[in-house]
């Protein structure tokens, strides 16, 4: 597995640093937009869409609302609100973990509102991760993807942080009906460690230098915080399919939806956050 997961990133590490330092945006938002098309096949089958053949019609159902939703909000120029109402459904969620066997089970019903939820997440990140890849301009490069960059090595920090932590120090668990490994701890560590890496950020790259220090610390803090909400709500899916891993697409490490959980939630505050401090 070890050897498995070195292989893999070794692999993908470098075309995806490639890929955000050269695809200029339309380019760049299109290899987004296929690897979310992935992840919506992950995600029929978190909804309960097991079986092959459901599976691919519940994919083409996400694939084609997607993009229906998404060409409607293009057209009418309402990304803006599109983004918001997704920060403010990841605000909501989190209620979810009170009650985690709500939901389970392969109803219809159920089954249908898991899909409809997929595509409104995925979609809602796509657009926050194209409006942070526009906010560089047209052109490419590292001051173009910076912002691209800013929110990876945000939820980087957070999760590296929170596993030495919780290793080290970690007492409490934060949701042991969910995943019994996560503790309060952890969250702290990964804050902290995203807290530095927003000051570095901002002291060498100059990114939100537009803002007060305390306004921008709060900012980075709220996405560290709601990164971990994603990595949560995805963990709540699996376990309500009876699942280990969205799927075994990336050897060693699973999913998409394995791998881009906390960015499916982070995407969109820090575009909302960006947007409001400038």
């Amino acid at each position: 597995m070890l050897k498995q997961r070195v292989l893999s990133a070794l692999i993908l590490a470098p075309l995806a640093l490639a890929a955000i330092l050269w695809l200029k945006p339309d380019g760049f938002i299109l290899m987004v937009a296929a690897i979310f098309a992935l992840g919506s096949w992950e995600w029929a089958r978190l909804a309960g869409y097991h079986k092959p053949r459901a599976r691919m019609g519940g994919t083409a159902l996400m694939l084609a609302l997607m993009a229906a939703v998404g060409l409607a909000l293009w057209q009418s120029q309402h990304l803006n609100w599109f983004v918001e109402a997704t920060a403010v459904l990841w605000l909501l969620l989190p209620f979810w973990f009170f009650r985690p066997k709500k939901g389970s089970g392969l109803g219809r019903r159920r089954r249908l509102l898991k899909l409809l939820l997929g595509c409104w997440i995925l979609l809602g990140s796509l657009a926050a991760i194209y409006w942070l890849r526009m906010l560089g301009g047209n052109d490419n490069g590292l001051q173009a993807s910076a912002w691209i960059f800013l929110l990876l090595l945000l939820i980087w920090a957070a999760d590296i942080g929170a596993y030495f932590a919780g290793k080290n120090v970690g007492r409490h668990k934060l949701a042991p009906a969910i995943s019994p490994g996560k503790t309060w701890e952890g969250v702290v560590g990964g804050l902290l460690l995203a807290l530095l890496v927003g000051w570095a950020a901002r002291q060498f790259f100059a990114l939100g230098a537009g803002s007060s220090l305390a306004l921008w610390l709060l900012l980075v803090a709220a996405v560290s915080l709601i990164s971990v909400v994603g990595d949560l709500f995805i963990s709540l899916l699996k376990r309500q399919a009876g699942l280990k891993d969205s799927s075994h697409l990336i050897p060693g490490h699973g999913g998409i939806l394995d791998r881009f959980d906390s960015l499916l939630a982070a995407s969109p505050w820090l575009a909302l956050g960006v947007q409001w401090l400038r």
